[in-house]
């Protein structure tokens, strides 16, 4: 699997109000007197999604980002370093209860995490929030346990974007767009004309180690147009980057690059822009590699452009623009649908609705914030976890048949992250958390009863094992029909596809040579006879030898009886009849011992399969 790394959103993205579960009533203290301000190089954005508010909060001086609602924001436009926490809380609580005592802290914390805060803080708080950044941080760096992308930060690209932004600014334009249609346009009608040659030719040596080869070497160069892409859309409308780095995919190094600063914009088309201007440039250097593919002569360069225009158009379409993985796609339909964090929030919306639902614990909180986000947040969390488990056995079954060991231990890994780790965490949950204290052994009871179910089903329900293996599928000797005699086809009898039982004609052969034979022994045969009645008075000796040539020709006579016979090929079985050419069937010339059709019986095929040695076990 090969796909981009783009992170055209914030990668605190998961870090919304609600995100720190751990309940800290006690440090209230802490921060109750402190009075909070924000650094005079962060900025707030406002933004609208679906009707509801929303804030970006952009620090262009680390080129961090966080987004809040309009409820958070409650709070975080009140901290002006005049009023303490427990003042503006008291405001709020005025106002409306949407914000608890914890929800302040949490949303401090998130502040300091990025360094949105003005320094001086009081030591006990700065060792506070220090500890919950840890604890996100330590959350952060469980990514590296994802053995499916590993992301490495290398370097800030923001001064060299600067440097050239003038020269590719041009491109971003409504001349660029039109030249990158009409490419696009060109390439696809090339396509049409050539594309009995593509697939023979991707049928034939797409897998060849030298294509291979050519994939890997270019894989990361398509990638690395495609994030600077990113990058200058979002120096193209005044957006800063900061971070560029290299994703191990799989293993496989690929460049990416954060984006973040896209939040910022109050336009949609602009952030779905910035989000998909990797996958338009990809897809111009595909349609520029088929173009060259389809003109030069057979070696090194075509072998090239054929790598480079699959990696732009085939991983292009199936990976960056799903929006099941979280790469382009998913920002391109976050910004479309009007639902920030549509990730978390659709995990958190599962959530809710199993412990609403299935648990029975009647005051958990929806992620939901209008009944028009259901739909999409329901589901959404469903088929991507299945997506995820779905590629997550794909390319642990791809590697463990190339590496047998590397397979097994990607596919423990991934299952232990996806499926043991999530049971810990629930079962940890029934245990402890204080949210349902007051009802907890019925909850645990429905969650037995939900893994019991779900044991018996596994349990019961049979799944089928199965192997692969080439093979064709024959009929019984018998079944097949074939011509005693050499002949043209003159008739068939029974059409092919209707039934026969056996004993019926089917063909009818004509052999002009049997025709002629025929006269001749007719002819030998009267004078034979007259001879012999002649010699039997005349020469008795001469006629023993005559009615021996008699006895011959008669012999011979019945064998061309018999061949003419033959020339009506007659079913041995009974079946559906079946002619392999039976458009050119008329006219045909049919040699003796030729196979001219079979008689098909579902209930008497045979299938000759040829099973590997690796697989004779199983």
């Amino acid at each position: 699997m090969n796909a981009t790394t783009d992170n055209t959103q914030p990668q605190s993205e998961e870090q919304s109000s609600d995100d720190i579960e751990e309940q800290i009533p006690e440090q209230w203290n802490h921060v109750s007197g402190l009075k909070p301000q924000l650094h005079k190089h962060v900025s707030v954005h406002p933004h609208d999604f679906r009707g509801s508010r929303w804030y970006i909060l952009t620090d262009s001086a680390r080129g961090k980002h966080l987004r809040f609602n309009d409820i958070a924001y409650e709070f975080i436009g009140r901290i002006d370093g005049d009023a303490t926490v427990d003042e503006i809380y008291t405001q709020i609580t005025n106002i409306n209860n949407a914000l608890s005592r914890q929800d302040l802290l949490n949303i401090l914390i998130q502040l300091f995490s990025v360094g949105a805060l003005r320094s001086g803080l009081p030591a006990d708080v700065e060792q506070l929030f220090t500890k919950q950044q840890n604890e996100k941080s330590a959350n952060r760096a469980r990514r590296w346990l994802n053995p499916l992308a590993i992301r490495i930060p290398m370097f800030d690209p923001d001064s060299f974007l600067n440097r050239t932004i003038t020269k590719v600014k041009p491109l971003i334009s409504l001349a660029g767009s039109v030249i990158w249609f009409i490419v696009l346009l060109l390439a696809t009608m090339l396509l049409v004309l050539n594309y009995q040659e593509l697939t023979s030719t991707l049928k034939a040596d797409i897998l060849a180690p030298r294509n291979l080869l050519l994939m890997i070497a270019l894989f990361p160069i398509m990638k690395a147009f495609h994030e600077f892409a990113h990058a200058y859309a979002v120096k193209a409308w005044g957006g800063e980057v900061h971070e560029m780095g290299i994703t191990l995919l799989v293993l496989m190094p690929v460049p990416y690059v954060d984006a973040t600063a896209a939040w910022a914009f109050r336009e949609k088309y602009k952030r779905i822009l910035v989000s998909a201007a990797g996958m338009i440039v990809e897809l111009f250097l595909a349609a520029i590699a088929f173009m060259l593919w389809s003109v030069v002569e057979p070696g090194i360069i075509k072998d090239a452009a054929l790598s480079a225009f699959l990696i732009g158009s085939v991983s292009t379409v199936l990976f960056n623009a799903n929006p099941l993985l979280r790469f382009d796609g998913y920002y391109i339909l976050q910004d479309a649908i009007e639902i920030p964090n549509l990730y978390t929030r659709s995990s958190k919306y599962i959530m809710y609705l199993m412990k609403r639902y299935i648990l029975g614990i009647k005051n958990a909180e929806s992620s939901a914030t209008d009944d028009s986000e259901r739909p999409w947040l329901a589901s959404y969390g469903v088929l991507a976890w299945l997506y995820r488990l779905f590629i997550t056995f794909v390319i642990a079954i791809f590697l463990a048949s190339k590496y047998f060991v590397l397979g097994v231990a990607l596919a423990i890994w991934s299952l232990t992250l996806l499926f043991v780790l999530p049971t810990i965490r629930g079962i940890r949950f029934l245990i402890a958390d204080k949210s349902i204290s007051n009802h907890r052994l019925p909850t645990i009871g429905r969650a037995a009863a939900l893994a019991a179910s779900i044991a018996v089903v596994v349990s019961l329900i049979p799944f089928s094992l199965y192997t692969n293996a080439e093979g064709i599928v024959w009929v019984p000797d018998q079944a097949q029909i074939y011509a005693d005699v050499d002949g043209f086809v003159t008739d068939v009898t029974t059409k092919p596809g209707e039934y026969v039982s056996s004993g019926n004609s089917v063909l009818l052969l004509a052999n002009p040579d049997i025709d002629a034979r025929e006269k001749v022994l007719s002819a030998r045969y009267k004078e034979l006879s007259e001879r012999h009645k002649s010699e039997k008075f005349s020469d008795p000796a001469q006629a023993t030898q005559t009615l021996e040539e008699l006895n011959t020709v008669e012999a011979d006579w019945q064998q061309l009886q018999d061949e003419r016979t033959a020339q009506t090929l007659t079913s041995t079985s009974n079946g559906t009849f079946v002619v392999p050419d039976q458009q050119n069937l008329i006219g045909r010339y049919i040699k003796k011992g030729e196979a001219v059709g079979y008689v098909v019986n579902p209930k008497e095929l045979i299938v000759r399969v040829v099973v590997p040695q690796t697989s004779v076990g199983l």
